[in-house]
């Protein structure tokens, strides 16, 4: 009879006496440290009293049986993250994206559930007092199942290894190839203790665990759909299990041998190993020594596993660019080298790495590449899907501000930097940084974070009694770097909204920029691009703004950007809105926002005459800002913000 996931299979033998007990001389052939494991774990599983408690919480051990062949395959990756400010933010961002649209089986956003049918998200991204680690698992069972179901019963038996009751959350993904569970585990349990959890069982024994919860439930797996997966892995270009058997027989010199093979395994195991060999050889990472012998490149598993995430990457591309898809203008654009800037539309965003949370954008130009783009955190927040972006490989310096400082510090204390010394020193004037006062405590803390990375590329020696030894060249010593390891950073930055937005926009946007007759694509966005020119031309003329030449047509869209913002602002303040402001207005300049562009904009609210006008914020005007103001001409005709005599401000 076919078993549930919930179905207890499991003999638990009573050892000693009643009370659980176990008498070492009434075993006197066992080692004391068996035993003493042995109490650990019954106490532990079973809840026994008199079990010691834990304070800090416990590496959790447990005796899981290694699956037999046949059991049921089920990969599980996981990886611990520390809860710092910038790891508590990273959480927070992991859950929203696991959670993003398109990823459940009928399309819709990710369901997040727990023991119950469903978690707010926001209980289990807020901060628990004493949590200093979590744990993000993906759980990817080989057979299609039920996945809740299924992670639930999983981390039940996960919890009986552990001896806790778990603070999680889980959503699964059924957008690829593999459907899968992202699982998040809080580093502390419900009864408000931490969670440790064994290397060993992160590694192998939680996997296993799933894989007998697999073969219990579906069967062991067929024979003849072993053979059949194994022999379509002979021609993967991927690391694969055979890959892994190889790595098992080969000799010192990275050789692999007929002899060798045939004593490692049988018959069907030797025939896919000498295959796998000469799939090898075609793609060069391996080469045949002998008539019996081949010699395996130094890096040939990194290899593999490069060519496996090449594969993924387009997988990626396909799915996105759909019926636009050409595989001859792919591109991955990394750091590795400098590169011409693109701009285009965002087709897809996803987790390039789904443990790590690293995401991903794939952006098609109008010239129809499609470049695959990895996102750091702050544009991975900003860049949405159909939005216009600028994706450019930028250079980033080694040498920032803070190093002159420390090596001067430094430099005027024999060459080395003591962070109490320089704390009292900074507590007798306020620290000015950005234009705002700074604590003299942050700025120190500032400065051991930039110490602790310098000392990483050994530039700088930390001392035993906390003090740090900065070499008095230490600027010239980054600056070098700068020539002989280039450091590159792929940015991502958002231009406009998307096409169709941008064509009724009452404001200047990127599409006002685009050329008619440039060269563009006969499919996707170089066709969207086209047609989204010609309705933009069509919405201007009804506007009454001239399309030629640009710089005109800019200027008349940003007098209209700013009535618009005028006309709303006076809906609020019960005055009327002016298209532009007058000379002899006065009255108080408040800042109402920015542009579509991003650049600043002001208000003058007169009040005298109930008027109201939006302006550019002129570059001399911040300190403005909240007084009473006139509006002046200049000689040149220009108008002037000037600082009103009488005015004494809000």
């Amino acid at each position: 009879m076919q078993k549930s996931f919930g179905h207890e299979t499991s003999f638990r033998p009573r050892m000693g006496g009643r009370g659980g007990e176990i008498a070492y001389q009434r075993a006197p052939r066992f080692c004391r440290s068996v035993l003493v494991r042995a109490q650990l774990r019954f106490t532990r599983v079973a809840g026994l009293s008199g079990a010691r408690p834990r304070k800090h919480g416990m590496r959790g051990v447990a005796d899981v049986l290694r699956p037999k062949t046949g059991a049921r395959r089920c990969i599980v990756k996981a990886r611990i993250v520390g809860m710092n400010p910038s790891g508590v933010k990273a959480a927070r961002l992991h859950l929203a994206y696991v959670e993003r649209d398109g990823v459940e089986r009928d399309g819709s956003e990710g369901r997040l559930y727990g023991a119950g049918a469903s978690v707010d998200r926001a209980t289990l991204a807020d901060a628990i007092p004493g949590e200093r680690h979590q744990f993000r698992i993906i759980v990817s069972p080989e057979d299609d199942i039920d996945l809740t179901t299924f992670t639930r019963e999983l981390v039940r038996r996960v919890e009986q290894d552990l001896g806790a009751r778990l603070h999680w959350g889980a959503v699964n993904h059924y957008n690829t190839d593999n459907p899968h569970v992202h699982l998040v585990v809080r580093g502390v349990d419900q009864d408000g203790r931490q969670v440790w959890i064994d290397r060993a069982y992160i590694s192998e024994r939680m996997r296993w665990r799933a894989q007998h919860l697999l073969t219990d439930e579906l069967g062991p797996r067929p024979e003849h759909e072993i053979e059949r997966q194994l022999d379509r892995e002979i021609g993967q270009e991927r690391f694969t299990s055979i890959d892994r058997k190889l790595a098992s027989v080969l000799g010192p010199d990275q050789t692999a041998t007929i002899a060798r093979i045939g004593r490692a395994a049988d018959n069907r195991g030797r025939r896919r190993l000498v295959a796998r060999l000469q799939t090898l050889e075609v793609l060069q990472l391996a080469a045949r020594t002998s008539a019996g012998a081949w010699r395996l490149d130094v890096n040939w598993q990194n290899a593999l596993r490069e060519l496996g995430e090449r594969s993924d990457i387009i997988k990626r591309l396909h799915r996105a660019m759909g019926k636009a898809a050409r595989p001859e203008h792919y591109e991955v654009v990394d750091a590795s080298t400098d590169r011409a800037a693109i701009e285009g539309v965002v087709k897809a965003k996803g987790l390039h790495d789904e443990l790590r949370g690293d995401v991903y954008a794939i952006v098609e130009t109008p010239r129809g590449q499609a470049a695959y783009v990895p996102l750091d955190a702050a544009s991975a927040v900003s860049v949405a899907e159909g939005a216009i972006v600028r994706v450019a490989v930028e250079r980033q310096t080694w040498s920032k501000p803070m190093d002159r400082v420390l090596a001067q510090v430094a430099r005027e204390n024999g060459g080395i930097y003591d962070a109490k010394t320089h704390l009292q020193a900074l507590q007798r004037r306020p620290q000015v940084i950005g234009g705002k006062i700074t604590p003299a405590e942050e700025v120190v803390a500032a400065n051991i974070r930039r110490l602790t990375r310098l000392e990483r590329h050994q530039l700088v020696v930390r001392l035993a009694d906390g003090r740090w030894r900065v070499p008095a060249d230490l600027v010239q010593m980054l600056r070098a770097s700068d020539v002989s390891h280039p450091r590159r950073l792929v940015r991502a930055r958002h231009l406009a909204p998307s096409l169709r937005r941008q064509v009724t926009l009452r404001a200047p946007c990127w599409l006002d920029t685009q050329d008619l007759a440039a060269p563009r694509a006969p499919y996707g966005f170089g066709v969207e691009l086209g047609v989204a020119i010609n309705a933009r031309a069509r919405v201007l003329a009804t506007l009454g703004v001239p399309l030629a030449p640009p710089e005109s047509r800019a200027r008349a869209l940003g007098r209209l950007e700013r009535f618009d913002v005028a006309r709303k602002l006076g809906t609020e303040y019960g005055l009327t809105p002016l298209p532009a402001p007058l000379p002899g207005m006065r009255g108080t300049l408040l800042a109402c926002g920015q542009s579509a562009a991003g650049a600043p904009l002001v208000c003058v609210l007169d009040q005298s005459r109930r008027q109201l006008a939006v302006m550019p914020m002129p570059a001399d005007a911040r300190a403005l800002v909240g007084r009473v103001i006139t509006i002046r001409r200049d000689t040149a005709g220009r108008l002037l913000i000037q600082p009103d005599a009488l005015g004494k401000g809000l």
